[in-house]
């Protein structure tokens, strides 16, 4: 993914409740990346599965070829969401910001119960719009749309 964009995971509360008791300030095990690499760190979504994600995708937004194993929905100019067996992964792209996207990816976490997780920080949040707006806002792909020598650092 290129600098621009805005990278997080979607991750269930109960997964993260049932591996921390509790909601983290930020997954370290996810931060930047969004699939869990190693048999060894938490399985978020283990025993939940993210067919039903997928599915909430699949009505909103169009699918997309994919060169791996991912589901792939949204566009390469806006927001792509790709969905793995154990992981979801959205990628905003801040230079075309897509408020239809946006709010559809965070209707479908609110309405799945589901939590923001920044691939940049590792940061948990929940998927609300004014949160989200914030975290956008806080992140290295802002900062590079707003000013991109500045934030390469350039003069």
């Amino acid at each position: 993914m290129a600098i621009w964009h805005f990278r997080f995971s979607l991750v269930p509360v109960s997964g993260v409740m049932l591996i921390h008791k509790q909601v983290p300030a930020s997954i370290e095990a996810l931060r930047g990346k969004g699939r869990l690499v190693s048999s060894e760190e938490p399985d978020y979504w283990g025993g939940i599965g993210t067919k039903v994600v997928q599915n909430a995708f699949g009505l909103c937004l169009p699918r997309r070829e994919s060169w791996g194993e991912a589901a792939t929905y949204g566009d390469t100019e806006g927001g792509e969401v790709r969905i793995y067996d154990d992981a979801v992964e959205v990628a905003l792209d801040v230079r075309n910001y897509d408020n239809v996207f946006v709010k559809k990816a965070l209707d479908i976490a609110v309405e799945m119960n589901l939590l923001i997780v920044l691939t940049e920080s590792g940061e948990v949040i929940e998927a609300g719009h004014a949160e989200f707006i914030a975290a956008l806002q806080r992140s290295r792909a802002w900062r590079f749309h707003i000013d991109p020598a500045g934030t390469l650092g350039g003069h």
